[in-house]
């Protein structure tokens, strides 16, 4: 059973890149999520001629591209999270910054990168070791910690910012109680006002 290239997530039916047909996704999202990197490698599939096999340009391309590649490995690793194991796959670590390793380990997390609390070896994980931890200490298992960014869809983004601003609570807590109260903004304010 194949990986998505994007998440790491094994599903029984994937999707493949309908150009190079190597690449397999498990939804449309990761897919186009996926194509900023994926397009430096990806090399159409030739099957008009020589019974559907490369022909000899988009062979050599596919290893052109390939060693850039391996100059630039992927990396999947192993992130325990909230009772929830999470298979990883960072891609091109050797030429990512540490903040942009952490961003997208925070993304497929959910977790807002203020809150993330990253732990390999015993050892906190932040944006200036990131990189270290991965390629020299070859680390593949993490422990992370942080409340998981609740869904803002259907909220006034304005709502949630003043609740926060108002009562100094967190994202989370302002969400939750626009939520409870219908998007209402007042009777938020009063509800959560009461809780603290």
């Amino acid at each position: 059973m194949q990986a998505c290239s994007f998440c790491g997530i094994k599903e029984k039916i994937m999707k493949r890149c309908v150009q190079c047909r190597i690449v397999f996704y498990c939804s449309r999202k990761c897919q186009i999520d996926d194509w900023k990197t994926h397009k430096l490698c990806c090399v159409k599939f030739e099957s008009s001629n020589n019974n559907g096999k490369f022909n000899e340009d988009s062979q050599k391309i596919v290893e052109n591209k390939l060693t850039d590649i391996i100059q630039f490995p992927n990396a999947s690793i192993s992130v325990k999270c909230n009772h929830k194991k999470h298979e990883i796959l960072l891609q091109n670590v050797d030429s990512c910054s540490g903040e942009e390793l952490m961003e997208n380990i925070s993304k497929k997390l959910k977790i807002p990168l203020t809150s993330l609390k990253l732990i390999a070896k015993g050892k906190l994980v932040k944006e200036s070791n990131i990189s270290e931890m991965l390629s020299k200490q070859k680390c593949k298992n993490f422990q992370a910690f942080g409340e998981e960014a609740e869904n803002e869809d259907g909220l006034d983004l304005g709502d949630i910012e003043a609740i926060i601003n108002e009562l100094h609570v967190s994202r989370n807590q302002a969400i939750r109680s626009l939520r409870s109260c219908n998007g209402d903004l007042i009777d938020a304010i009063i509800e959560l006002g009461n809780k603290i």
